[in-house]
């Protein structure tokens, strides 16, 4: 490492920040282990940072010096340089398309493609890169500016412009390929009488392994136990695992770790993760986020509201949480799918829960950014306005930040400070753009807490080149991922790029560093791991002919089966005791409960459904819908129909009016619903959506009445009905939709219960001794000697018709009397079905009384997708066959 020379004021450089961070560590150790207690820090940091202290120590004795561009900044002007010929490009995402002209004009500079590129054939692709780095080549120009990519050639041609004090020695470490621009740079530094030296660690090869595990997965979990293993036998070990798909398996390292090395925390760490997550996706700068957005006062998905009532981080949260939590379940039942922020405080105000403190903080929050849609203000200014804003709603809250919360705000009020370097290049920008800024700068900041130093590190490919630890696992090595597929820039020439040996332009140029890469791996510990999956899905996988060469073990060799996570310790030194608990407590009848037919139809459909549901009143919280949804509709249809036959009374009245006055009436008894529900419900029913669902509701019920024209002749002798049912031992009340009389045929004077229904529906799902539908069987039983046909009303424009089961023929198109394979009248079928149904739904509500709660679906899956208990019955763990329920075959 060449710590003398540090100590001596050598200034070592490393490609990144991480290896950096090593070397200081190291540094530091050298100088514990010779006794000493103090020492200057070593002056050691990454090539960029390098650079741009050099760029700061030369203008500082300039007269005038270019400003120096930061990555917001540079980021504004590629925007600006993009957006210009974005529509006559069609681009369909002009910032997507210049965060890659960014990356070009790096690469274009780092290997001096830039400008000698222009003068050679382009592509479509590369010709629409040139004119956009042109446009902002001239914007940096009229700002007086220069970008981190032209940095190390800037300062290259000015080291000997003033008088400053240049590094006497420089140390390189772990650049095994140096780019054009930083070989010129260098070159320029050994002319101006700086030394440079290559610090080359002494390395000896590792005793390198290979195991292959199952999957991806198992390779973490086989990495984890080694870990543990390692761990135990030497607590001070420093342990890496290389991932080299960090970025999408960060969480799943996280997690598989956390359960092998701190089973039971939910707290600490078990691994330094050296990628970071970006900044948005941290909860307190996502709700942050969340209610800034609010600001421009346009309609929002519910679940954006919703998160911002439950957040700890808004003002009053401890004490209303509670509170907020029942209003979230309560306005699920009445808004929209999508509000505004106005209409959202509307729905607050008007709920039955109350939550003061909530709307105190809305109210101030809207007062303190009234008229903001308005205003075109320097991007500072916003950033300023942003932080009063949040603290006008109480923001972060009462509770106590933790030592994250806190790192995590400093970060937030940093990206609103960040703003104000925009006012160089944006001299005034609209609250769309200023939120459109912050949400990107916070999306492509990527955040990692300070924690306390840790033993194991999760590293990418490039954050472990140079490092060195006690043991080393790299995982992923399968050969259709390492060696890496070519990447070429699209925007740059490939001839270019190939020329210059660009790594990522070619497979041979990507073979050559990978193999120094893997080269590097084998001597970075005393002993080294390499694992390859053997299958992905169903997918069979190779290991990659880079580590072909290493030996093949078996994986208990490296990972023991011993070193298991928590849980499958748990598991193993289980002592388990089955206790078949399918039954509830009987349920003390004391009365006819409300639950109607929805508790017989559970029953059916499973038992543990309908006691979860109707005795312990578990429910999935409402999903709100755009507008009405198909319940509520349905609640209109009745409605309408109710007072068009309170009108009417019979057929008769139906056919004394003409087609004039019959939508006269309809439309009357449309409005006069309408009008009753949107009292009831403001939020739901707004003018707009109120005219749709007039029309719809007006051509349904007219289409109806015309199919109630062609039934024999009847008379409405009550609907909404309240009536009590017994089903065994459960008394039920219930309501009939409607009980005609029938007034000629085999069946005059007897009555016909009617059921309305706007979806489809079929009478098979009455049959069985597990019915869907029992409803229509359930209010037979209140009057089965007078009753003689039940029926499905189904308003539907695409199948509009009666479908039912009666005592005799007749009746109207679409309701018959039961199929029977005996000889029998129809009124003996009839009375025999009758019987069945008495039968089944008797057993049923016993079966409810006695408290019988198996889990037990009608028809595993089927039965389940329309069920919103899965967390509560886990019947998925159960792993029902589809054969062992009724009706699995049909």
């Amino acid at each position: 490492m060449g710590a003398d020379q540090l100590a001596a004021g050598a200034t070592l450089v490393t490609p990144n920040r991480r290896l950096a961070q090593h070397f200081k560590s190291q540094f530091d150790a050298v100088q514990v282990a010779a006794g000493r207690t103090a020492w200057p820090s070593a002056d050691i940091l990454p090539w960029p940072a390098f650079v741009a202290r050099c760029f700061d120590a030369i203008v500082t004795s300039l007269d005038t010096a270019p400003l120096l561009l930061t990555a917001e900044q540079e980021s504004v002007l590629w925007d600006q340089a993009v957006e210009r010929a974005a529509v006559d490009a069609g681009l369909l995402s002009p910032a997507q398309t210049a965060a890659q002209c960014s990356a070009a004009w790096t690469l274009a500079h780092a290997w001096h493609f830039w400008p000698r590129m222009k003068s050679l054939p382009l592509s479509e692709d590369a010709r629409a890169f040139v004119a956009w780095a042109e446009s902002y080549e001239a914007q940096c120009k009229r700002a007086g500016a220069i970008d981190s990519a032209r940095l190390p050639a800037w300062v290259g041609a000015h080291l000997d412009d003033v008088d400053w004090s240049k590094p006497k020695t420089l140390l390189l470490a772990g650049f095994d390929l140096r780019t054009p621009a930083q070989r010129v740079l260098l070159e320029a530094l050994e002319r101006s009488a700086t030394r440079i030296a290559e610090v080359s660690p002494q390395r000896s090869a590792g005793n390198a392994r290979r195991v292959a595990c199952v999957d991806a997965n198992a390779e973490l979990s086989a990495a984890a136990r080694w870990t543990r293993s390692r761990l135990e036998a030497n607590p001070a070990a420093r342990i890496g695992i290389v991932v080299p798909d960090l970025a999408e398996r960060r969480e799943s390292v996280l997690r598989i770790f956390a359960e092998v090395l701190l089973p039971g925390s939910t707290e600490l760490a078990a691994v330094d993760v050296s990628l970071g997550t970006p900044l948005a996706d941290w909860p307190l700068v996502h709700d942050a986020l969340l209610l800034l957005d609010c600001t421009r006062r346009h309609s929002l998905p519910f679940a954006h509201w919703s998160a911002l009532l439950r957040s700890p981080f808004l003002g009053g949260a401890m004490e209303e949480s509670s509170a907020r939590a029942r209003l979230d379940a309560a306005l699920r039942e009445t808004c929209f799918a999508e509000d505004t922020f106005e209409g959202m405080r509307r729905a607050i105000a008007l709920t039955t829960v109350p939550c003061p403190q909530l709307l105190s903080v809305l109210n101030a929050f809207s007062l303190a950014s009234k008229d903001a849609t308005s205003l075109r203000i320097p991007p500072g200014e916003w950033g300023q306005r942003f932080t009063q804003w949040l603290k006008a709603a109480g923001f972060p809250g009462a509770r106590p930040l933790d030592s994250i919360e806190h790192q995590t705000l400093a970060k937030l009020r940093g990206v609103f400070e960040g703003l104000s370097a925009l006012d160089r290049v944006l001299p005034r920008i609209a609250l769309a753009d200023a939120l459109s800024r912050v949400k990107r700068l916070a999306v492509e900041t990527l955040f990692q807490p300070e924690v306390p130093a840790l033993p194991v590190q999760a590293l990418g490919i490039l954050e472990s080149a140079g490092l060195d630890f006690d043991h080393l696992w790299v995982c992923g090595l399968t050969a259709d991922k390492w060696p890496l597929t070519a990447r070429p820039n699209p925007f740059i020439p490939l001839v270019l790029q190939r020329e210059a040996g660009v790594p990522e332009a070619s497979a041979d140029a990507a073979l050559v560093v990978d193999r120094r890469i893997t080269a590097g791996w084998m001597a970075a510990a005393p002993e080294v791991v390499f694992s390859h999956a053997l299958h992905d899905g169903d997918r069979e996988l190779l290991p990659s002919p880079l580590i072909a060469p290493v030996p093949d073990v078996a994986l208990d060799e490296v990972s023991p089966e011993g070193a298991s996570a928590w849980a499958e310790a748990m598991f193993a030194a289980r002592n388990m005791e089955a206790v078949q608990d399918e039954v509830a407590p009987p349920l003390q009848v004391t009365g006819p409960l409300s639950w109607g037919a929805a508790a017989i139809r559970d029953q059916a459909a499973c038992p543990f459904r309908a006691q979860a549901r109707h005795r312990l009143q578990a429910r999935s919280l409402e999903e709100p819908a755009p507008g009405l949804d198909a319940m509520q509709r349905g609640t209109l249809l009745h409605a309408v129909l109710q007072k068009v036959w309170t009108a009417l009374k019979d057929q008769d009245g139906l056919f004394d009016r003409d087609e004039v006055m019959l939508a006269t009436d309809v439309q009357a008894a449309v409005a006069d619903v309408l009008r009753t529900h949107r009292a009831a419900s403001p939020l739901k029913v707004q003018p707009r959506l109120a005219a749709l669902e007039a029309a719809r509701l007006k051509r349904l019920v007219l289409l109806w009445l015309e199919v109630e024209k062609q039934r024999a002749p009847f008379r409405v002798e009550a609907m909404e009905e309240k009536c009590v049912v017994q089903a065994g031992a459960l008394p039920l009340s219930v309501r009939l939709d409607r009980r005609d009389r029938l007034l000629l045929g085999d069946l005059a004077e007897r009555a016909l219960v009617i059921d309305y229904k706007t979806g489809r529906t079929s009478v098979a799902g009455w049959d069985g001794e597990r019915p869907d539908e029992p409803q229509l069987p359930l209010y037979l039983l209140a009057d089965a000697d007078d009753i003689a046909a039940l029926a499905f009303a189904q308003v539907r424009l695409d199948d509009m018709g009666y479908k039912g089961l009666a005592a005799a023929d007749g009746i109207a198109r679409g309701i018959r009397v039961p199929k029977s394979d005996a000889d029998e009248s129809a009124e003996e079928v009839w009375q025999r079905q009758v019987d069945q149904w008495r039968a089944v739904i008797s057993a049923l509500g016993d079966a409810f009384v006695a408290g019988h709660a198996a889990v037990d679906p009608k028809q595993f899956p089927k039965t389940c997708s329309q069920c919103d208990l899965h967390l509560l019955c886990r019947v998925a763990d159960r792993a029902v066959e589809p054969e062992t329920g009724e009706g699995a075959n049909e």
